[in-house]
């Protein structure tokens, strides 16, 4: 009976052994799952914050290129603006200058031809004037003498007196208006 209770006592310490070598594995693996499942934790949290700053940083990125991207287009707006404006005014300049030099032309041209017309006008005029006065101072010789031949003419004009006058009045050539100046009514 002592070697059953020796052989039992064996199998107990054993078995307690073994119980002990099993707890110790059981604690070591609870201890182990729970290391793992904190580090699973952890890594977890870690992917999400960096993966939550990556998404942040591409929105921002994003952003940042929108802005720039809206930047240039309004820079270039703004100098397409600035440079139509200026070649809109450089074209307008251009056009009422030009405009300005074709009427300053056209009257340039219209005074010196007005100039030309009124000195042959006055040239004409002249020299009618003059061959006229030979003429007229002929008639008024011949009125003259007509008036001493008759004394009595100083005292009582006759009837054909004023008819010598009439006849002064209508041998006197009219001068004549150039055609460009006809249709002007506040000329003369």
């Amino acid at each position: 009976v002592s070697t059953q209770s020796t052989g039992s006592t064996l199998v107990k310490r054993t078995f307690s052994g073994w119980r002990h070598i099993r707890e110790e594995q059981i604690k070591e693996q609870k201890q182990s799952e729970i290391a793992l499942w904190y580090w699973c934790v952890s890594l977890e949290d870690k992917v999400l914050r960096s993966w939550i700053a990556y998404t942040q940083h591409r929105r921002d990125k994003r952003a940042r290129y929108k802005e720039a991207l809206l930047n240039r287009r309004q820079f270039l707006l703004q100098t397409g603006v600035r440079q139509w404006i200026s070649h809109v005014t450089r074209a307008d300049r251009i056009r009422s200058h030009t405009a300005l030099e074709a009427v300053t032309q056209r009257t340039q041209l219209a005074h010196q031809l007005a100039l030309k017309w009124g000195r042959h006008w006055l040239t004409t005029v002249k020299r009618r004037k003059l061959e006229g006065r030979g003429q007229r101072g002929k008639e008024n010789r011949q009125v003259a003498n007509h008036l001493l031949k008759n004394k009595e003419s100083f005292v009582k004009a006759p009837t054909d007196f004023y008819a010598d006058f009439k006849v002064l009045r209508e041998s006197r050539p009219t001068p004549k208006i150039p055609s460009f100046l006809v249709n002007r009514k506040n000329i003369l």
